[in-house]
């Protein structure tokens, strides 16, 4: 049996440059106010940090498919979506989100998002 241990000599005089992943800010609030005003139907939540807005559909079944229908669209542009579903209502709220996927300030996503739906 060969009990000898072979060694490999790494290189360890290279020099790695660590980087950020650029920083994708909510906008300012004077921009959030802005884009509310091309999007009637839309409020600003209370906490700040996310727009919502009720729709009435014309039957609850209407009001499901509308959900499941936003839900996708959503899923597919990685928008947070919050969906409540109460007979022909449908309430959406829309927050933004950073790089790393979490919850984060209001971006221009959002707003544009928001301006599809209507």
């Amino acid at each position: 049996m060969n009990t000898d241990l072979k060694t490999t000599n790494l290189d360890t005089t290279a020099e790695v440059e660590l980087r950020r992943p650029p920083h994708v800010p909510g906008l300012k609030p004077e921009r959030v106010q802005e884009r509310l005003r091309t999007l009637p139907s839309w409020r600003l939540m209370p906490e700040g940090d996310a727009i919502g807005t009720l729709r009435q559909l014309a039957s609850p079944s209407m009001a499901a498919s509308y959900a499941a229908f936003v839900a996708g669209y959503a899923g597919f542009k990685r928008v947070p979506v919050t969906l409540e579903c109460s007979g022909r209502q449908v309430k959406i709220t829309l927050r933004g989100r950073d790089l790393n996927g979490a919850p984060g300030g209001l971006t221009e996503e959002v707003f544009d998002f928001a301006e599809v739906l209507g």
